[in-house]
């Protein structure tokens, strides 16, 4: 293969694929996604028998003309924040592995759920209308909450263990070091605020508005 044929890859590769943690995070969000509507299936004139009803009455809800968007706004990206602060609080734990893996599982299986109830409400045109409920701030958050899982997963492992058995001059280095380490987050912090911030208004000023069209 000639020398161009080989940079051009290797630049494609580099800039353009995904990482395997991501595509890792990915498979492990859609067995979660499969799971719940296997589940919300097997359950449907049981558990999951007043779940289509709920979703109805909160996009009922979320369909009047008197609804604040700003309050839309509001509750969106608090939530969000909830979301990534907890990420943020174990990725300095040892328990970051299972948390991580935990969390992807869970927002694969709340997607379940609503895709289920979607469907159940409208049949299959309720494809549509879980459609309707993500455009266009899933495609703002999903990357968002894919790079932080990917940053943070990589921190994480450079983040500095203790060494209970050292001295007082490693235990001060460690400190320092470990003081870096925090302070190299903050950038990634204040990132990832903002692109939370700007879904959230996404979501309030657009989404909406798309589902009072959707809804008349």
């Amino acid at each position: 293969m000639p020398r161009k044929h080989l940079i051009l890859k290797g630049y494609h590769k580099k800039h353009f694929c995904l990482s395997e943690y991501t595509m890792k995070n990915m498979v492990l969000c859609a067995v979660g996604m499969a799971c719940a509507c296997l589940i919300a299936n097997m359950t449907r004139h049981s558990i999951f028998a007043g779940a289509a009803d709920i979703l109805k009455q909160i996009t009922d809800v979320l369909s009047q003309k008197g609804l604040a968007k700003s309050e839309v706004t509001l509750y969106s990206f608090t939530t969000n924040c909830k979301f990534a602060l907890l990420l943020f609080f174990f990725s300095f734990t040892n328990a970051w592995w299972l948390y991580s893996r935990c969390f992807v599982f869970y927002i694969g299986f709340l997607q379940g759920v609503l895709l289920s109830c979607c469907l159940f409400l409208k049949g299959f045109s309720g494809i549509f209308f879980y459609l309707a409920l993500l455009v266009p701030h899933a495609f703002l958050l999903v990357p968002a909450y894919l790079f932080l899982l990917q940053q943070l997963e990589g921190w994480h492992r450079g983040f500095p263990r203790g060494d209970h058995g050292g001295s007082s001059r490693s235990d001060m280095s460690f400190s320092k070091k470990k003081k870096q380490m925090v302070l190299q987050i903050l950038p990634l912090f204040f990132v990832v605020m903002i692109l939370l911030l700007l879904g959230a208004v996404l979501e309030g000023y657009l989404n909406v508005p798309l589902l009072r069209i959707f809804h008349s």
